[in-house]
């Protein structure tokens, strides 16, 4: 049994070289702790400001587990939370499922929204894309980093972008 995982802690990493084209950059990233491979991220940006996110798990993870670590990593990368966040933060919580190897998550995040889906099946939308921007900040950096490296190469794509 599987669960959406977003566990962040000792995190070695391989690299595809992030590949740029008119109007996007992309870059995609095996995350690793301690010496488990834990699941592919492929992260996406478009000049419209419209990032994506999709996590290919590489094992099976129970659901309160990865709801656990990715809440420990919200809140280390987002440190003054709000209700509304905390709201936010429940809703995409409630989205998260027991997930198997080659289950895929993704997030889409634009100015208005933060879209989730689970294996091409939309599960459902928080109507403020700042807060898909904050869940983030897990990858991208925060006030706390999980991966030094790809929070590294995801600014660079930024600045690609001009975002």
């Amino acid at each position: 049994m599987g669960r959406i995982f977003l566990i962040f802690v000792f995190v070695t990493a391989v690299f595809s070289k992030e590949v740029c084209f008119e109007n996007s950059c992309y870059i995609k990233k095996r995350m690793t702790f301690y010496g488990l491979s834990i699941y592919n991220l492929e992260y996406y940006l478009d000049k419209k400001r419209n990032e994506k996110i999709i996590i290919e798990y590489l094992r099976d993870i129970k659901k309160e587990k990865n709801i656990e670590k990715s809440d420990k990593w919200f809140r280390k990368t987002n440190r003054n939370i709000s209700q509304n966040t905390e709201k936010n933060l429940a809703t995409l919580h409630s989205y998260i499922v027991d997930v198997k190897l080659g289950d895929k998550f993704i997030i889409e995040v634009n100015d208005k929204k933060t879209l989730l889906s689970f294996n091409q099946k939309i599960l459902g939308k928080i109507a403020n894309g700042q807060f898909g921007r904050k869940y983030f900040n897990i990858w991208t950096g925060g006030e706390d980093i999980l991966d030094e490296d790809l929070a590294k190469y995801i600014k660079n794509i930024r600045e690609k972008m001009d975002y």
